[in-house]
């Protein structure tokens, strides 16, 4: 059946959670069995269950003509749809295979409290409360109550006049902001969506969640900048590919450091790029070891080590810490929410970057490992994401207290990053805020782990490329921190002894705090992301 262009725009006005949300996220045009089947049913092994997602596709169909709000042309068109043909061949089920999660997902029930959100909708922080401390005992304190409530939404009117009046034109981030809070029942507590965050890259899907039109829209227009490597390492690189074995790749170095060695007097910004080449170079390892510890060891803290060291700007002083730090930043937040436990149960990451010249700041790179080298244990894959994400939060809102005078137009430049390492790829993820109370988790770079030798000449290019692009990023996230950290100084002295302070920025970022663990979220976070489109690499 044929269908109008503005009718092929149409979505279900109903927002439902489970597979007839899919109607309310796509177009019309996009309701073929084809895209339901791979965005919809994520909790079961598609594969095996192809007529139960047929008869679902038919009932949903159903649903849609019965609603109310539907035209006429979409109740014909939903009956041509539940009429036509869907037998899938054998060869059409192989391209869904990359894309399916065979788990079985067993929900953890959410204890029922009375919570206050301290921030926009979905998000800002939980604060538990008790009953007795909602109830108001007397006229007192119901007058006490109203004058809060006005002094609330005075300061709320604030918030939304800086916002306004840094973002003067329309943004697609308040688009993103509008669909989040349309969607919000369909949303699962703990994913990205529901606490106002977007996940995009290059090679991110805009499953399991986004709409699909918007996301398209919005990655159309994203300006992607690439920082690629010196020509000058090119020679050096195609030197240690032409080797025979690991033993002579590594003598190959050894003009790049006799050359740097004789450099040390005129030392500038192609020495210093060389030297950064040099011990990448010795850092290449190969080795398939199984253990978690044995993949940080020779394929992450290494580079990690060279990247963080090759971090000159003055005042930073940054370092990179292995084996089990415990991420100080979320620990913070969740004391100032009154959610900490205890020192036992502080998170626990990878690895973190510091900048021990900022107040140990742990404002740069996060690290969480998914296992071993190829390790295919996909529910601590999402979680680790997961955690990794709310990790990144719980640095950025740090860095939005310590230098909370500082404005909105130089703080949405700021970037913290985390590197998750899952199977046998490496993920580079950014977290920045952007308009309308949204933030943008950017996958910023990836690679493939290839640790056999005859793949050098494909993994060593990548590799250096990989370990270029974080310098670089985390280089220019450090500069809008040193300038966020200006700032902030600046006006903070104009207001030293006025009794009169102004919005300070740390009452308008507010993300959600969030510690998830293996024990309790393990198989909370499976369906929820990131997926990969088209197939990773």
């Amino acid at each position: 059946m044929a269908l109008t262009d503005e009718e092929k725009q149409y979505k279900t006005p109903i927002v439902k959670e489970g597979s007839e949300h899919f109607f309310a996220t796509n177009s019309a045009k996009n309701w073929d069995f084809e895209s339901y089947f791979e965005s919809t049913h994520n909790d079961i092994n598609k594969l095996k269950q192809i007529p139960k997602i047929k008869s679902d596709y038919d009932a949903d169909l159903s649903w849609i003509r019965q609603l109310a709000e539907t035209p006429i042309a979409i109740k014909e068109y939903a009956l041509s749809l539940i009429k036509k043909e869907k037998v899938r061949k054998r060869k059409e089920n192989t391209p869904l295979k990359a894309n399916m999660s065979k788990r079985a997902i067993k929900r953890r029930k959410v204890d029922q409290r009375t919570v206050n959100f301290n921030g926009p909708i979905n998000g800002g922080t939980i604060n538990n409360i008790s009953n007795s401390e909602a109830q108001v005992t007397n006229a007192h304190s119901s007058e006490r109550m109203k004058e809060r409530k006005r002094m609330q939404k005075k300061r709320q009117k604030k918030k939304q006049d800086i916002l306004n009046a840094e973002h003067d034109e329309p943004s697609i981030w308040l688009d993103f902001n509008y669909f989040i809070q349309s969607h919000a029942e369909a949303f699962h507590p703990y994913s990205p969506e529901a606490n106002n965050i977007i996940r995009s890259g290059k090679g991110i899907s805009h499953k399991p969640r986004l709409d699909r039109d918007l996301y398209n829209k919005y990655m159309e227009a994203r300006n992607i900048i690439i920082n690629s490597m010196p020509q000058s390492f090119h020679q050096y690189i195609d030197a240690f590919i032409d080797s025979n074995d690991l033993k002579e790749a590594k003598k190959k170095i050894r003009p790049l450091s006799l050359l740097l060695s004789k450099d040390e007097k005129d030392y500038d910004d192609d020495t210093a790029n060389l030297e950064f080449l040099e011990h990448i170079l010795k850092e290449v390892h190969i080795d398939y070891n199984s253990s978690e510890d044995a993949f940080n060891q020779l394929f992450i803290w290494p580079y990690l080590h060279v990247i963080a060291k090759s971090i000159t700007i003055d005042g930073c002083n940054s370092d990179f810490i292995q084996g089990q730090p415990y991420l100080e930043s979320m620990s913070r937040q969740l004391k100032a929410v009154n959610l900490y436990v205890d020192d036992k149960n502080q998170y626990k990451s990878d690895g973190l970057v510091k900048l021990f010249g900022l107040n140990k700041l742990e404002l740069l790179l996060l690290v969480e490992t998914s296992g071993s080298f190829s390790n295919q244990d996909k529910n601590k894959e999402k979680l680790d994401h997961h955690k990794g994400v709310y990790g990144a939060l719980a640095m950025l809102k740090c860095i939005v207290d310590d230098y909370h005078y500082a404005t909105l137009k130089t703080f949405v430049k700021v970037k913290v990053f985390f590197l998750h390492t899952a199977d046998a790829e490496l993920h580079f993820w950014s977290v920045c805020y952007q308009n309308g109370g949204v933030f943008d988790l950017w996958r910023e770079a990836d690679i493939q782990i290839k640790p056999d030798f005859q793949d050098k000449g494909d993994f060593l290019p990548d590799l250096v490329q990989f370990c270029w692009e974080v310098k670089c990023k985390l280089n220019e996230s450090i500069k809008n921190i040193m300038a966020l950290k200006e700032e902030h100084n600046t006006e903070k002295t104009k207001y030293r002894y006025s009794s009169v302070k102004p919005n300070r920025l740390s009452n308008i970022i507010n993300p959600i705090i969030l510690k998830l663990t293996k024990e309790e979220d393990y198989s909370e976070m499976s369906t929820l992301g990131p997926c990969y489109s088209p197939s990773h690499p």
